[in-house]
């Protein structure tokens, strides 16, 4: 067991490749020994430093790397590959440098934004790694430098320290080595974790000088939830576990010193394991356009293969006869040259630009969403964040919102509001009560009070005697920690908040659990002091559902508390209880119809022999180094049998505010919606009632334990289920339990069964659901129909879930933040969603659309007028344009009011979407990209190519001549036609625009001032490699038939665009353009847009 796993053996260590001895991540059986302050032994293991580096590139790799990750891009390959072309001799018609040029500045604004990214991470790297801390090496004290500590190293930590590695806790100030710790870089919770020593270190205090130890534990994994190893002193063996281990970058709090042993260093600690990269997720957009441009890939080609075969037959059949042109190729040859030339022409139909126009955009509407101040949430002072600029259109497309309920749908705020014990109900419940937990002032009353209750409590009987051991059991089973104690003022602190509001309510009635010295808990019981010797603590966990302690009470007796989830307390009973077991469940449904959140309670007392026997058991399974959790679980479960029912508790979960609004607003907009929760059937359907997930007017389909008992039975169920849904009229909506879709999962055709119920429902309520089961379902709607799905949720337990969906959203609840961490988007409230899907996501969906749209189109009225010309030029790739005008198309004269659209219009005010849902349809239904859409702007791109080039090419072949009477050639044609082509764009740009902004207005001005500004400058600096275009602009803009070519060509071009704006907002109008008409201060016009009816969005 001596370090297996941890390094190969010293003779063949050398050859080891050095990424295999660092790659085993998620190794548990393996195992490492460390040596406890002996770094002379420790260093034959070549153990991990404690420095960290997560920058992507260094010096020597950044451009090597970032050049291969941007060539990756299809169309960044694409542009290289004609550049190079381009430095062929005889080929290229236009100068290399117009194309290097305009792809340099696409790559390296690319190259400049990975850069400083990865710069700053270098420097977060770089003061991490400096900061200070105390070591004991060669039992000497020194302070160094996080890069310099080693394994084996003994850190001295004071109050409010940073944690430099992972370590084991070896003693504390306390004297019962107790230490504080805040974990919120791990888990993101806020509230302090306890932690502690073992008794047999803590007793060397601060002198260490005489310590001989070693510590024998897993090799690094990435498991938060597991630390396994074995601490041995002067022969001795001891466990130690995760209540002895602290994480690298927690925070020491409220203890003013602590000693521990770095056993995990640098890239082997936990916070480093876990450092992975997240699921990659690209926007449907995004897909959509790489298919678009493969298309375009295919016309361009067929296009050259055109252009090349003609260019071809003219050398063949017709170049004898233009003899001047001296052609000396064959016609084999001269078609092969023709096809990369215009390969070369025809490149420019695919918008060098877009991908870096689109990045911009994406960052600024990311921004959008971190500025918003109808996202911020006061209470909490917490703003909207977008951990991803990559998803935010996606926004604008879904069809399926799955949300959990606690903590997302409820407040996660808990209040003790019922209880049932021995068989009878104590409190009433008033959902419109307002309590002490609200605002701590002008409450009416406690959330839980009985005065019934009260005087039976004070009774001998025998009911007396079980509300008596009711409210010790929850004063003494949990794991809560006190805080900010002065005298009797203090607060409980717990992992879950349900936990704290048990141990509150106990601390109500009169049983205050107050402090813990040494292994004791004490509790004042109706102002006498009990001590209740903690023997062992069962903690919770995921599988087992419940928590017990073990205690030795006042009394003397062994007793079990246990308290947990109705199934598994019901499953452990002792006999002769099922009456009071049924009166129980009756209890329990009770309070689910109420929306109350319930456990059952129970006990067991042990003889000391029966406990002495359980307890070797424990104690082995407690030193094993490999597999102890599951050994331990086996353990609890000898002993946790027999028990003796007490009853159950009710705790209300509030809902948000604004949540039924919200629920509502996004249904109208056409999203279903499908709440995944662990809680039991009867709180899951109460709550979605409360919410307006379900409503009355629906017809229910509820597949549950007791309708599919077999797997035949859920066959059955869903086969009527799906043609009922079929044939029956109005709303449906699905519940189904946790119970059911273990009997569906893992079976294609139930799966399938499954996915067409729920879409003809619209809502679905998925409980007693395991965050296995919420990923599982999020999956089986996204294979089955393609959907766009986004997940929320507040807990760890959602993060399966919210990666799975296309989009994560992450709220910064009470559960921690593991859910904001893992999303792509973090909100403080449920009631933020619907600003963040129907505005933002909408918003971004129309201007990213449009401006992909929009881009192709420009690009393919600019580059068609190649081809049109090579009938007249007999196909040799002459250009009609100039190489520089060319090479600033994309980057000057067509960029920014296409970006200034992308990142500011709107179409309608954001008010307006709280009042019309319903203009969600567009996304909903896909409309705004669409291959009918994106071939209806290549064609009107088309179509303006022809009439741009036709109508100037023979206005200045048969009639511009200058006032000498000299014609003016063809760069004076390809400068007007150019005009034409810069201001027909434009102008279709300012017919998109919905809002205008004084800067959308300059951006448009400038761009089309910016090319007469170039015609004026470039006629002089231009002039030596081009004397064609020398002193041009001077004759031609003084000619009058310029202006009017100019004026004419831009009629004719935006003449089809312009009328079928008009005929569209007339009498074929979107929903958007009703609601902009009723908006419109032209009551004359709102008369006829009053009479229509927006389109209700389908149900996908």
């Amino acid at each position: 067991m001596d370090n297996q796993g941890e390094v190969p053996p010293p003779r063949i260590r050398r050859w080891w490749p050095a990424f295999l001895r660092r790659n085993r991540r998620g190794d548990l059986m393996g195992s490492r020994k460390i040596y406890i302050d002996r770094p002379r032994p420790n260093s034959s293991f070549r153990f991990a430093g404690n420095g960290v580096s997560t920058t992507k590139y260094n010096l020597i790799t950044f451009i090597p790397r970032n050049a291969f990750e941007q060539f990756q891009r299809v169309a960044n390959f694409w542009f290289l590959l004609i550049a190079f072309l381009q430095l062929i001799p005889d080929v290229s018609p236009i100068n290399p440098l117009a194309s290097f040029l305009p792809l340099a500045f696409v790559l390296g604004v690319t190259a400049v934004k990975e850069a400083l990214e990865d710069l700053n991470r270098w420097r977060s790297d770089r003061e991490v790694n400096n900061r200070k801390t105390t070591t004991i090496r060669d039992g000497i004290r020194s302070e160094m430098a996080w890069k310099s500590v080693k394994t084996g190293d003994i850190i001295y930590l004071r109050n409010n320290d940073l944690i430099p590695a992972d370590m084991v806790i070896l003693s504390t100030n306390d004297p019962e080595g107790n230490c504080f710790v805040e974990t919120a870089a791990i888990d993101g919770e806020t509230n302090l974790k306890r932690n502690n020593a073992l008794r047999e270190t803590q007793d060397y205090g601060e002198d260490f000088s005489n310590f001989d130890g070693e510590i024998e534990c897993q090799t690094p994994n990435p498991s938060l939830n597991q630390f396994n190893g074995t601490l041995t002193i002067n022969g001795n063996t001891y466990s130690v576990g995760l209540r002895q281990f602290l994480f690298r970058g927690c925070v020491l709090r409220n203890s003013e010193w602590v000693y521990g042993v770095a056993v995990y260093a640098g890239r082997d600690t936990k916070i480093m394991q876990n450092a992975t990269n997240p699921p990659t997720k690209r926007s449907l957009l995004e897909r959509e356009v790489n298919y678009a441009l493969i298309q375009m890939f295919f016309f361009i080609v067929a296009l050259c293969i055109f252009c090349g075969i003609f260019a071809g037959c003219f050398v063949a059949f017709w170049g004898d006869d233009n003899f001047y042109l001296d052609i000396r190729d064959s016609g084999a040859i001269a078609g092969l040259k023709g096809f990369v030339t215009f390969l070369i022409l025809f490149n420019t139909m695919i918008p060098l630009s877009l991908y870096v126009t689109i990045e911009l955009v994406k960052l600024v509407l990311a921004w959008y969403i971190t500025q918003d101040m109808k996202m911020y949430c006061q209470e909490t002072d917490t703003p909207a964040k977008a951990k991803t600029s990559n998803l935010t259109e996606q926004l604008g497309q879904l069809e399926y919102i799955f949300s959990d309920k606690t903590g997302t749908l409820t407040a996660n705020k808990m209040e003790f509001r019922q209880c049932s014990i021995n068989g009878e109900i104590y409190g009433e419940f008033d959902p419109n009560q307002k309590t002490v937990g609200d605002d701590g002032e002008g409450a009416d009353r406690l959330a839980f009070q009985d005065q019934n209750m009260i005087s039976k409590m004070q009774s001998d009987g025998q009911q007396g005697n079980s509300i008596r051991m009711f409210w010790t059991l929850l004063a003494v089973c949990h794991t809560v920690m006190i805080q900010g104690k002065d005298g009797d003022d203090f607060k409980y602190s717990a992992s879950s908040p349900d936990e704290a509001a048990l141990v509150q309510a106990a601390r109500e009635q009169g049983y205050v659990y107050h402090a813990e010295q040494d292994k004791n808990y004490l509790v004042n019981v109706l102002g006498h002091e009990e001590k209740y010797e903690v023997l062992n603590v069962l903690e919770f966990n995921s599988d087992r559902k419940r928590m017990s302690v073990i205690v030795r009470c006042p009394d003397g007796k062994i007793r079990l508390f246990c308290k947990g989830a109705d199934t598994v307390i019901f499953q452990r009973l002792g006999p002769g209880q099922d009456q009071l077991i049924g009166t129980t469940i009756d209890h329990l449904r009770n309070f689910a119809r109420n929306g109350l959140r319930t456990l059952n309670v129970a006990y067991t007392e042990l003889s000391e022999e029966e406990y002495a026997n359980w307890a070797a058991v424990y104690k082995e399974a407690s030193h094993a180094l490999h597999d102890r959790e599951s050994k331990l679980d086996d353990a609890a479960e000898l002993i946790e049998q027999n028990l003796t029912l007490l009853g159950s508790t009710a705790i209300e979960d509030r809902l948000q505010d604004g949540v039924p609004e919200t629920i509502q607003l996004l249904s109208q907009a056409g999203l279903k919606i499908w709440v995944l929760t662990g809680d039991k059937e009867e709180t899951a359907v109460n709550i979605a009632f409360s919410c307006h997930l379900l409503t009355h007017d629906m017809y229910l389909i509820t597949l549950n334990q007791e309708t599919c008992a077999s797997q035949e039975d859920v066959r059955e169920k869903l086969t009527n289920a799906i043609d009922e849904a079929k044939t029956r009229d109005g709303k449906k909506a699905l519940i189904i339990d946790g119970a059911t879709m273990d009997k569906i999962f893992g079976y294609k055709d139930l799966e399938r069964q499954l996915f067409l119920l729920g879409k003809q429902c619209t809502s679905v309520v998925c409980c007693r659901s395991s965050p296995k089961q919420k990923q599982l379902v999020v999956e089986l709607v996204k294979s089955n129909d393609n959907a766009q799905c986004l997940a929320i949720g507040d807990g760890a337990n959602d993060v399966p879930m919210i990666q799975a969906a296309q989009i994560g959203v992450g709220i910064s609840g009470r559960e921690g933040m593991q859910a904001v961490n893992s999303s792509d988007y973090a909100i403080a409230q449920f009631r933020f969603l619907s600003r963040l899907v129907l505005v933002h996501g909408r918003w971004a969906y129309k201007r990213l659309a449009k401006l992909i749209l929009y881009s192709f189109f420009k690009n393919m009225a600019f580059s068609l007028t190649y081809f049109w010309f090579a009938w007249f030029s007999g196909f040799g790739g002459q250009t009609i344009y100039d190489s520089w005008a060319i090479a600033l198309f994309n980057t000057v004269f067509a960029f920014l009011p296409i970006l200034t659209f992308a990142v500011l219009d709107r179409d309608v005010q954001d008010y307006r979407m709280k009042e019309y849902p319903e203009l969600y349809e567009s996304g909903l239904k896909k409309q705004e990209f669409t291959k009918k859409l994106f071939w209806s702007w290549v064609l009107l791109g088309m179509y303006m190519s022809v009439a741009n080039f036709f109508l100037v090419f023979f206005a200045y072949r048969t009639t511009v001549m200058h006032w000498d009477g000299t014609n003016y050639g063809l760069f004076a044609a390809g400068m007007t036609s150019f005009t034409v082509l810069v201001l027909t764009i434009n102008v279709v740009v300012a017919f998109e625009i919905n809002t205008w902004t004084w800067i959308q207005g300059i951006a448009l001005i400038g761009t089309v001032g910016s090319w007469f500004l170039f015609c004026v400058v470039y006629q002089y600096i231009g002039a030596e490699d081009n004397n064609e275009m020398y002193y041009l602009c001077n004759k031609v803009f003084r000619t009058p038939s310029f202006w009017l070519i100019v004026l004419l060509a831009s009629v004719v071009c935006l003449w089809p665009y312009l009328s079928w704006k008009v005929i569209r907002r007339n009498y074929f109008p979107l929903n958007y353009h009703i609601v902009q008409e009723m908006g419109s201060k032209k009551s004359q016009r709102n008369d006829k847009y009053a009479q229509m009816q927006l389109t209700q969005p389908e149900k996908v």
